[in-house]
C-alpha cells in the first residue's frame, strides 16, 4: 500500500483517538463545560465509547500497513460515515445542547470525518488517496 495510504490511516487514529481521550473524560465535567460540550449522562457510555473509539485507533495505527489495508480502509470509511450521520442528525436538530465553541468543534469533527471516509474510500477502492 502506498505511503500516503498509511498517513491517511494513521491520521484518522490520531484524531479518533483523540477523540476517544476525550470522552474517557466525560466525568470531568468542568472541561466539558469550558468546551462548550453537552454533559454526557450518564459519564459511564461515553468512557466506554472512549476505550473502544482509543482501541481502534491502535488498530488504525498498527494496520496502515498491514496486509488487507484496503479492507480496514473500506470498514474505518463507514464507520466514519456512521459518525458522521449521528453527529450530523444532532447537530442539525438543535437538541444537543452545545455552546458556541462546543457547536464549532462538533461540526469541525464532522467535517474531519467527512475527509477521512473519502480518503479511505479511495484507499478502499484500490486509488491512491
Amino acid at each position: 500500500m502506498s505511503y500516503r495510504a498509511a498517513l491517511w490511516l494513521r491520521a484518522d487514529a490520531v484524531f479518533d483517538a483523540g477523540m476517544g481521550l476525550l470522552l474517557l473524560m466525560a466525568s470531568w465535567d468542568a472541561l466539558y463545560e469550558a468546551l462548550g460540550l453537552p454533559l454526557a449522562a450518564p459519564p459511564m457510555y461515553a468512557q466506554v465509547a472512549g476505550g473502544l473509539l482509543c482501541g481502534y485507533a491502535y488498530l488504525l495505527w498498527t494496520g496502515a500497513e498491514a496486509p488487507g489495508v484496503r479492507r480496514l480502509a473500506g470498514t474505518t470509511a463507514v464507520v466514519n460515515v456512521a459518525g458522521i450521520v449521528v453527529l450530523g442528525i444532532w447537530l442539525v436538530s438543535g437538541e444537543l445542547g452545545a455552546e458556541t465553541l462546543g457547536q464549532v468543534i462538533l461540526w469541525a469533527a464532522v467535517i474531519a470525518l467527512a475527509a477521512f471516509a473519502i480518503a479511505e474510500a479511495a484507499i478502499a477502492r484500490g486509488e491512491s488517496a
